[in-house]
């Protein structure tokens, strides 16, 4: 009876250990729930005096030397902000990131932006940088879906479809179609990534 007994807490112990083991998925607030934090004027001088602060401790943080020249001083700024409402951002997201299209743009093809971004208050500069944003949050989310049409991809790049056409037709990046193709031919990360590294 013994060998048996001890059977039995050896089992509640170790499912006991995989109960705990286990971790709680976090419910995720929705940002409507929680209120928006708004530092108040209050806050923002407090930290500011902090801040200051840190030039009459004795002794000085590492970096600070013990002379500055000239001796710090408060300089307030106002900056003009030109901030573009995200309406605009939509409108001008869809004229200057095209599917398929990523990488340095030629001048011809900055122009066309320019001029179709005439009616909307928006730079190129802004457009350029929104286009460059997009495409890096594409890169990142579209990812794992690329990854799971590796074995489609693949079989077109043997089919004699080219590594830009299939980036084009899946609006990923050439370099992550190129790994898709490669995951499809069952080369596993390293290899992929040492090879892209030479």
């Amino acid at each position: 009876m013994e060998p048996l007994s001890l059977r039995v807490l050896l089992s509640e112990e170790k499912s006991g250990n995989r109960r705990r083991g286990r971790r709680r998925r976090r419910r995720r607030s929705r940002s409507g729930d929680r209120p928006s934090k708004e530092t108040s004027p209050a806050a923002e001088s407090a930290e500011v005096e902090r801040a200051l602060a840190r030039f009459s401790v004795n002794p000085r943080p590492m970096g600070i030397p013990k002379e500055i020249d000239p001796p710090p001083k408060r300089i307030d700024l106002r900056w003009r902000t030109n901030a573009v409402s995200k309406d605009v951002q939509r409108k001008a997201g869809k004229i200057a990131c095209i599917p398929g299209e990523f990488g340095f743009l030629p001048e011809e093809r900055v122009q066309v932006i320019a001029s179709k971004l005439d009616h909307l208050p928006i730079t190129l500069e802004q457009a350029l940088s929104l286009r460059s944003a997009l495409n890096q949050e594409k890169s990142v989310y579209s990812y794992s879906k690329l990854m799971h049409r590796a074995n489609e991809i693949s079989r077109r790049y043997n089919a004699g479809e080219s590594v830009v056409a299939l980036s084009k037709r899946f609006d990923a990046p050439p370099v992550n179609t190129f790994r898709a193709v490669l995951t499809g031919r069952g080369w596993t990360k390293n290899r992929i990534k040492e090879t892209l590294n030479r």
